[in-house]
């Protein structure tokens, strides 16, 4: 009996710590996250702490960007005579981004739970060609800053720095999205296993913490030396959650949504 009495508190025990255990049958409800994370913009090869301090301070300007916008439309002495497709674009997000009006969004989180809008993150990646940041428009909206602004002796940024920060700015965005996929793979192997049922909290944290690091690593130019402590922060939070219902299954507890 005493042998009874312990299995039964094991049991119990693993139970409570499963929150109950394998997936219900059927097709999967609405995911309870939205995360994406953003493609790299030209703006992040500035403010990604890529090209000298010195420069940077003045591609930062509203000035700047008015610069670029000129250039982009062809009304700029600097314009070349056909102006490159998505020259127009790029230099319109530019200056969205530094009048702070381009929003970088991500899962709307309500009551403490991401928003149900999909089942699956959407990754963009850099635009190829060039890079991400086409070098020959900064640099013609350059020369028109420098004679716009009456300053011949301004340190200019060359196409082959911007190209060089580009592609740097590439393989960042490519090793934080390498690193987020295999976060978001383990939640949604949870989610498989029955988290949105059983474990429902762990679930949303899980998430929230991907977004958290998401975040940090557009924010943070995409360095994952910056933001090594919130992605750790998310590993942690899908691995237990992961475990906790491969622990589950293993001992084949049901649970029922409520």
């Amino acid at each position: 009996m005493k042998g009874v009495r312990i299995t039964g508190i094991v049991v119990f025990l693993i139970a409570a710590f499963a929150t109950a255990g394998l997936p219900m049958d059927g097709p999967s409800s609405g995911a309870l996250h939205s995360f994406t994370l953003p493609s790299a913009q030209c703006t992040d090869v500035v403010r990604g702490g890529i090209l000298p301090p010195e420069q940077a301070g003045y591609l930062r300007s509203g000035e700047f960007a008015d610069s670029l916008d000129s250039v982009a439309s062809g009304t700029s002495y600097y314009s070349p005579g056909v102006v490159p497709a998505g020259w127009k674009a790029s230099a319109s997000t530019w200056k969205e981004q530094i009048n702070g009006r381009s929003v970088i969004r991500f899962g709307a989180v309500e009551g403490g739970t991401p928003a149900s809008v999909g089942t699956r993150s959407e990754y963009r990646e850099a635009n190829p060609g060039e890079g991400i940041c086409p070098s020959s428009l900064i640099f013609r909206a350059f020369l028109d800053y420098r004679a716009k602004t009456g300053q011949p002796d301004l340190k200019p940024v060359y196409p082959y720095q911007v190209r060089k920060a580009s592609a740097e700015l590439s393989e960042r965005f490519a090793r934080v999205t390498q690193r987020a996929r295999r976060i978001e793979t383990s939640i949604l192997e949870a989610e498989r296993m029955g988290a949105r049922e059983c474990s429902p909290s762990e679930l949303s944290i899980a998430w929230a913490e991907l977004e958290i690091a998401g975040r940090q690593a557009a924010e943070n130019g995409y360095d994952i030396g910056k933001t090594e402590a919130v992605f750790a922060s998310a590993e942690r939070a899908s691995a237990n959650l992961l475990v906790k219902r491969q622990v589950a299954s293993s001992q084949k507890f049901v649970c029922y949504s409520r």
